[in-house]
C-alpha cells in the first residue's frame, strides 16, 4: 500500500523535471518542477481537508495575475491626438517633374517641436517613407509594445511598415527635422 507521502520523479515531454504525486496508489497530479516544493508532499488528512488542488491552483492563479498586472503596467495607451506639437514647413519639392513615375508626390522637410509632456499621436508611414532626425533634446518613441529613448543626433527611419508615436518625458522641448516623401491632399 502506498502512503500519502510517496512520490515518483519523471521527465515531461519537454524534458522538465516533474513530480507525480500519489495518494493511496491513485495519481493526483503531475506537477511541473517549477511549482513543486515540500508543501506538495502533504499528509492524507490535509489533502482530504484542504484539497490538493488549492495549493497548485492558487499558485497558477497568482502567476497568471502577476503576468496580467505586469503586462498592463508596461502597456501604453497610444494617443490619437497631438499635444504640445508645433510644425513648421521649411521646404518642399514637387517630385513629378524630377523623377518619372512620381507625379503627385512631394519631397518635404519640416521642423517639428514637441514640448515637455507633449505627444505626437500614433501614425503610420504607409506610402510615406521618412528620415526623422532628433536635432535637439531626447524623446521616447513607441512602436507597439516597444519603447526606446532616442537622443539628440540620432536618426529614425520609418518605412511603410512603421506605426509609432512619440512622447517628450524631458524638461526641455525636442526638435525633430523630418524629411519625407508624401502625397499632398487633393
Amino acid at each position: 500500500m502506498t502512503s500519502a507521502r510517496s512520490t515518483a520523479v519523471m521527465r515531461g515531454g519537454d524534458g522538465a523535471r516533474q513530480r507525480k504525486l500519489r495518494l493511496n496508489s491513485k495519481r493526483i497530479a503531475v506537477v511541473p518542477r517549477l511549482f513543486y516544493d515540500a508543501r506538495f508532499e502533504v499528509d492524507r488528512e490535509h489533502t482530504m481537508r484542504e484539497g490538493f488542488g488549492a495549493t497548485l491552483g492558487s499558485r497558477i492563479c497568482a502567476v497568471a495575475i502577476g503576468i496580467f498586472i505586469t503586462a498592463n503596467a508596461f502597456a501604453q495607451q497610444a494617443p490619437t491626438e497631438n499635444k504640445g506639437v508645433s510644425v513648421k514647413s521649411t521646404a518642399f519639392m514637387d517630385l513629378g517633374p524630377e523623377i518619372e513615375g512620381m507625379a503627385g508626390r512631394q519631397l518635404r522637410m519640416r521642423s517639428i517641436t514637441l514640448e515637455p509632456g507633449g505627444v505626437f499621436a500614433i501614425h503610420n508611414h504607409k506610402d510615406r517613407p521618412a528620415l526623422e532626425i532628433i536635432s535637439k533634446g531626447s524623446v521616447t518613441e513607441f512602436r507597439g509594445d516597444t519603447r526606446r529613448e532616442v537622443v539628440e543626433g540620432e536618426t529614425v527611419i520609418p518605412d511603410r511598415n512603421t506605426t509609432h508615436w512619440w512622447r517628450n518625458d524631458g524638461a526641455t522641448p525636442v526638435v525633430f527635422t523630418v524629411v519625407d516623401v508624401f502625397s499632398p491632399p487633393k
